[in-house]
């Protein structure tokens, strides 16, 4: 089996352009937002933000006690 190449980026991979649509945010704070994690700590946004920080943020579709809203079949791919 050979080895994984996993820090090898494809040849076709298109190099990405800054187009300057996020030029304006430069030196701009980030507000004091409180954020829930998933294991029910708050983290507040602007704290974090004096590190680099990667968020990851799901839109609420539902909770297993609750029957999902009228709208959720509108939602492509909400079933699979």
């Amino acid at each position: 089996m050979a080895a994984a190449r996993t820090f090898e980026l494809p040849p076709d991979l298109p190099v990405p352009q800054d187009d300057g649509a996020c030029a304006h945010l430069t030196g701009l704070s980030v507000p004091a937002v409180a954020l829930p994690t998933t294991a029910g700590r708050v983290v507040d946004l602007a704290e974090q933000a004096r590190t680099p920080t990667v968020l990851y943020l799901y839109p609420r579709t539902g909770r297993p006690d609750e029957p999902h809203s009228p709208e959720w079949e509108l939602i492509p791919g909400a079933r699979g």
